[in-house]
């Protein structure tokens, strides 16, 4: 096997640098069974068109209210309610306007809490949508939030796996071809 085309294909094969987004939370007690999410987005670079989608599903939460930002020229906020129709999950749901929005500014949404225990991480997407047509693309990514100030778990990249796999192959393919026939 000519050498130069395996490392060739090696590099190729290497995912590009792409950043994930994390999406980390703090919650705050307002009174009873009410609550406020505030957000922190970090190391991602939204592009136009790109929504933040994160879930409240209807049997922890009965209501979502107060989204911020309310007003902000870079970003769209929808808030749909959980449990209409009956049975859905609630979104947040917070829509790129332009390419690298702003991040610092205030991302939060008030609730009220019905599930069993205190609030917790919540699932959330990144969608990408045609910024001309409004058509559905793809899922960039999908996630758990995390508590503001959590480590991350640390998972290993496709590479990682990959490479070793291939010189294992390589490797019985070449003491294959060595041996001798009987």
């Amino acid at each position: 096997m000519d050498w130069t085309k395996f490392v060739l294909f090696l590099v190729l094969s290497l995912p590009l640098s792409a950043s994930t987004l994390d999406v980390f939370y703090q919650v705050t007690s307002l009174g009873g069974n009410s609550y406020r999410y505030d957000y922190a987005l970090q190391n991602y670079s939204f592009l136009e068109g790109d929504e933040l989608a994160i879930e409240f599903p209807a049997d922890q939460y009965a209501s979502i209210s107060n989204g911020e930002p309310s007003a902000s020229p870079d970003w769209d906020l929808l808030l749909f309610a959980p449990n209409s129709p009956p049975g859905a999950a609630g979104v947040y749901s917070l829509y790129a306007l332009v390419d690298a929005p702003d991040v610092t500014v205030a991302f939060s949404v008030d609730f009220s809490w019905i599930g069993v225990g205190a609030p917790a991480a919540q699932t959330f997407s990144l969608n990408r949508y045609d910024p001309n047509t409004g058509e559905f693309l793809e899922i960039v990514q999908q996630g758990i939030t995390r508590m503001e100030g959590a480590a991350a778990v640390p998972e290993p990249g496709s590479t990682l796996l990959f490479v070793p796999g291939m010189l294992l192959i390589l490797f019985r393919r070449f003491k294959t071809a060595r041996s001798p026939r009987r």
